[in-house]
């Protein structure tokens, strides 16, 4: 169960640390539906890391994007307010809330990547699946525990906080992360999508600043598309992820529940 104050030098296996941005030489490891912040001695993440430093406790937080139209348009005044507001909209509502969906997740550090599948019922239940790198185990997340697959079709509880806690804690970093919205800009690219790109002043995950960006389908008002951009200790970090919705997506049930 990874939560607390932690001292010392011990090592902690990367499976266990697999959802939302796990990439960064002092590397922030963002748990679904908690999350540990680590600061580790290197920004790999091999079989194993090590940790020397005293890790705390912080939240999930939706996820990022790059700037990628702000050159090309000169927005009004209200034009820009328009789009502010459905930024922060955007950033404060839960994607389950259109019912279930599959988020194909890269994020990358300086030289590292991480590719995850991530599959969602909502906060309290989704499973992520490692991609890249290779023999990671899938984890399970339910009702405030995480379980890891051992490849043979069971679970094992990796660890455990309160449900109800837990779903807090990722409802508070979505809001805080829609204050956070200093300015958007719309566009419309013509292929049917409409882009939002956005500057987030001061967060506790993403420091400083962060460049954040959606797709959204033009027809459906629906995801497609969402990267995060900021900077940490002085090294690029990026995280994209690609939704696709997954109307009668069943997942499996950690054992005893």
């Amino acid at each position: 169960m990874l939560r607390g104050t932690y001292t010392g030098h011990f090592s902690l296996d990367c499976s266990g640390l697999s959802n939302l941005p796990p990439l960064y030489v002092e590397i922030r490891f963002y748990l679904r539906p908690a999350t540990v912040l680590l600061q580790l001695d290197h920004p790999g993440c091999d079989d194993h890391i090590s940790i020397h430093r005293k890790p705390t406790i912080a939240r999930v937080f939706p996820p990022m994007r790059p700037l990628l139209l702000a050159a090309l348009l000169l927005p009004t005044p209200a034009l820009a307010d328009d789009c502010a507001g459905r930024l922060r909209t955007l950033l404060s509502t839960d994607l389950a809330a259109n019912g279930p969906y599959t988020a194909m997740n890269t994020n990358r550090m300086a030289a590292a990547k991480q590719v995850y599948r991530q599959t969602f019922v909502s906060d309290r239940h989704f499973l992520v699946e490692t991609i890249s790198p290779p023999g990671q185990p899938d984890t399970l997340h339910y009702n405030g525990g995480a379980w890891n697959s051992d490849g043979a079709g069971s679970w094992t509880l990796a660890w455990q906080m309160d449900a109800d806690e837990a779903a807090a804690g990722i409802e508070a970093q979505r809001q805080a992360a829609a204050q956070a919205v200093q300015s958007a800009i719309c566009a419309d690219p013509g292929d049917g999508t409409q882009t939002l790109t956005g500057t987030l002043g001061p967060t506790p995950h993403f420091g400083a600043e962060a460049t954040v960006g959606y797709v959204i389908d033009g027809a459906t008002d629906t995801v497609q598309q969402m990267t995060y951009d900021y900077v940490l200790n002085g090294l690029p970090v990026s995280a994209q992820y690609r939704i696709s919705p997954a109307p009668g997506l069943s997942l499996p049930f950690p054992p005893g529940q």
